[in-house]
């Protein structure tokens, strides 16, 4: 189930690293890695008034996207898998939830197999 999750982290932040906003190895990503690197090219853009606005509007929706996934991520350790499931229906009701797993179909095998996970007792929580 987390490597499910790794694999498709992976493949929405190989869409930053693609658009060059991002730098460094896809590899333990995490969701705070995410913020700042968002947070780096916010200030890059800002002041600027020739910049691509369609562009940005896809790298901040790349953004959000990947830091939904690397949340669910996550949360199935931090947290146990009931939670990150509870998390996974919620993120999936946003619109970038919605664009996502309309580009990712292997989202919808993470998602039942995060629901089979979550139904047996999860040993940090018994």
């Amino acid at each position: 189930c987390q490597q499910q999750m790794e694999r498709i982290l992976y493949a929405v932040a190989r869409k930053l690293f693609d658009e060059q906003v991002m730098h460094g190895r896809v590899e333990g990503l995490t969701r705070l890695a995410l913020c700042e690197a968002e947070s780096a090219y916010r200030s890059t853009i800002s002041g600027h008034v020739n910049f691509d606005k369609a562009r940005s509007s896809r790298i901040y929706s790349l953004f959000n996207q990947a830091k939904l996934v690397a949340g669910i991520h996550e949360a199935i350790f931090a947290e146990g898998p009931k939670v990150a499931l509870d998390m996974f229906n919620c993120a999936m009701g946003s619109s970038e939830g919605r664009e996502l797993m309309s580009s990712c179909k292997d989202l919808h095998g993470a998602r039942d197999l995060l629901a089979q996970v979550a139904a047996y007792p999860h040993p940090k929580r018994e």
